[in-house]
């Protein structure tokens, strides 16, 4: 059963190149902050930040307001070029997921835009292609 859904969509042409450095270091786990420092291309980068971004918030929304006041950091999305899962990283609030919840993660740039969907799924028994939520 679906119990939430989050979408996010950002114009990438926003955000400046300061503005991408303040935002990774806002929202962005160490992971990802090392996957970043590999990005040669200010352009990657912003695509990078940006999807992290949305992914995020996406996620956020899915939630329904089950959380609050969570840093963007302690929520890592892992994965490029492929399957992206999202782990919830051990920090100030408690993961507000249960056992039993699955999310989707669905990230797609088109030129300066980029979407992400997230959809948190409560299962009695896991499918066989889902990616499980830590």
């Amino acid at each position: 059963m679906i119990v939430g859904m989050g979408v996010d969509l950002l114009d990438l042409r926003r955000l400046s190149d300061a503005l991408v450095l303040r935002m990774a270091q806002r929202i962005l786990s160490n992971l990802e902050m090392e996957v970043l420092s590999q990005l040669a291309s200010p352009t990657r980068k912003r695509e990078f930040v940006g999807g992290r971004f949305c992914v995020k918030e996406a996620f956020f929304k899915a939630c329904n307001g089950k959380i609050s006041h969570i840093p963007f950091a302690q929520i890592q999305v892992d994965g490029t070029g492929g399957p992206l899962r999202l782990s919830f990283l051990p920090g100030e609030v408690p993961n507000p997921l249960e056992e039993s919840d699955y999310v989707w993660v669905s990230l797609s740039h088109e030129k300066e835009m980029v979407m992400a969907c997230v959809i948190i799924e409560k299962v009695a028994e896991k499918h066989a292609n889902c990616r499980e939520f830590p």
